[in-house]
């Protein structure tokens, strides 16, 4: 049996920033700054790293009640949010996976992402993979 590990962002698909814009509305929601800046680069980080260094940068240290009602709100918004931008899974990726999931292939596909896990699938659901 042979593995292919799937990323999600960049991937698989792309959300038109969906998920920057769900996280800057869940910020101004939860710490009431509008239009915050990052101070680290998102792609290729994970949720994790991005919640936990957002609230650093905007309390000085983060704690498991901020980190915990921020994703809240980003899982909330997010849902909101990836209908409304122009995402899009990148060529081939349905036919790809369909190709692979096939019994007689020997291949067994995996996620594997840095997306939170109802961040992950709130993605793959919105675009039918």
């Amino acid at each position: 049996m042979k593995y292919i590990f799937w990323d999600i962002d960049g991937t698989l698909l792309k959300t038109g920033l969906a998920g920057v814009d769900a996280l800057c509305d869940a910020i101004k929601c939860r710490f009431g700054i509008e239009n915050f800046q990052f101070s680290h680069p998102l792609a290729g980080m994970t949720d994790s790293f991005i919640f936990k260094q957002t609230i650093k940068d905007i309390k000085g240290s983060c704690n498991a009640a901020d980190a915990a009602g921020l994703l809240i709100h980003y899982h909330q918004l997010l849902e909101k949010y990836l209908p409304s931008h122009h995402g899009s899974l990148m060529p081939n990726v349905k036919e790809t996976l369909q190709y692979f999931s096939k019994q007689q292939t020997n291949y067994k596909t995996c996620l594997l992402t840095g997306n939170t896990r109802a961040g992950a699938f709130a993605k793959l659901r919105h675009y039918g993979i």
